[in-house]
């Protein structure tokens, strides 16, 4: 097994296991993190995937269950002595005024929020860890009831193949294009629509062809040149329709429209005249754009964008790709950041502002966030980016 290969929440407690103390606390990279964050943790410690797996195997201390003497995590205490007063019915005597409490740290922590309890025998900072574990039990569990998770049957009694966390659209996309249908991704920037055909690539089996298309894209740039010693250079495109393999031809509509009439007769018929010669389609070639419009030329926001040629966007089956945010909260890991990008997104298309305020917003400033960084500096660096005083207050009023 793989790091890659695990889930988030078992990278979590491998992390909290093996890495130092400053790491795990509230907003450290074990508490914090991407899954990204997790895997480079446990690799700059020096820990394998199956020593990990092991430790998981070896089964990690629940919430109901005792610590073992030599855990120092905190995560779990074995019993709590609190000084509750004479409890009723008691005589008050050696022991009247002591509630010893094991197994269920929620209702200690109840009853030292509720009755300002001050716990005897443990500090503040086994507190604030059984807390944090609570929280991201919790969080764990919303994100594995929100969050879409791929599993693909494999053939011939293969293991099932577990992709992961994906956007809720990806299996959509991946049945369409598994039967030889072209897609165009329609929606705003951030949305992640180049790591969902990344993702629906994997599904498929399919090599995996990604390729950025803008105003300079030449006819060579799609379909290769011969050079003056008479050598063919190939290119994404060609490789994809010869050999098989999932094409995404990313911002397409930046492109200029002229050039990409080229790909009409790739994506409809079976053959396509290249500098070296005609070749035929391979039987496994897919092809998905991807888009900030819907090819009529530019908007408010998008001013860069193109009009392409109706014959080119008959070639494709147009998907709406909005924003996922149960999979933004998922890989942000900070749930307050993640709900406060939200909100001034949705007012700032409330308002029709011309602001981009995506999932990028969330995943990079949680990651600014668990390195220390103060919420006012990072909303400038990811939110605002210069964006202007009046602008930003109107955002903010609500």
């Amino acid at each position: 097994m793989e790091f890659e290969e695990m889930f988030v929440k078992d990278l979590r407690a491998a992390a909290r296991h093996f890495a130092p103390k400053e790491a795990c606390g509230v907003g450290g990279v074990a508490h914090a993190g991407t899954k990204e964050d997790l895997i480079a943790l446990l690799r700059g410690r020096g820990v394998m995937a199956c020593e990990a797996d092991d430790f998981l195997k070896s089964g990690v201390p629940d919430s109901g269950s005792p610590a073992s003497s030599g855990d120092d995590s905190g995560d779990v205490i074995e019993a709590l002595v609190i000084d509750d007063g004479p409890n009723e019915g008691e005589d008050g005597g050696e022991d009247g005024g002591k509630c010893d409490v094991k197994g269920d740290e929620l209702e200690i922590i109840r009853k030292i929020i509720t009755k300002g309890i001050t716990p005897k025998g443990v500090d503040e900072e086994t507190v604030s860890s059984i807390v944090d574990k609570r929280l991201e039990l919790f969080r764990e569990k919303f994100r594995r009831d929100a969050v879409r998770v791929i599993e693909v049957k494999q053939p011939n009694e293969l293991p099932n193949k577990v992709i992961g966390v994906c956007h809720n659209l990806t299996k959509q996309i991946a049945e369409v294009c598994n039967l030889g249908v072209h897609q165009m991704l329609v929606g705003p920037a951030g949305g992640g629509k180049t790591t969902c055909c990344e993702k629906v690539a994997e599904i498929l089996n399919l090599k995996f062809y990604p390729m950025s298309v803008g105003p300079q894209t030449t006819k060579s740039d799609l379909l290769g040149f011969i050079d003056a010693a008479g050598n063919y250079h190939t290119t994404p495109l060609r490789d994809a329709f010869e050999n098989g393999g999932l094409l995404l031809l990313d911002e397409v509509d930046a492109a200029n429209a002229g050039v990409l009439t080229i790909i009409n007769s790739l994506l409809a018929n079976g053959y396509c005249s290249f500098p070296d010669g005609v070749r035929r389609r391979n039987d496994n070639f897919r092809c998905i754009c991807a888009c900030n419009t819907y090819g009529r030329g530019a908007d408010r926001q998008y001013v860069g964008r193109n009009q392409l040629d109706a014959a080119t966007l008959d070639r494709f089956a147009v998907v709406d790709f909005d924003y996922d945010e149960n999979l933004e909260r998922a890989i942000a890991g900070n749930d307050a950041w993640v709900e406060k990008v939200q909100a001034y997104r949705k007012r700032a298309f409330e308002l029709k502002m011309r602001v981009v305020i995506s999932p990028r917003a969330s995943i990079f400033g949680a990651k600014l966030l668990a390195a220390g960084m103060k919420e006012k500096q990072v909303e400038e660096l990811v939110v605002w980016k210069g964006v202007s005083a009046e602008i930003r207050s109107k955002i903010t009023a609500a």
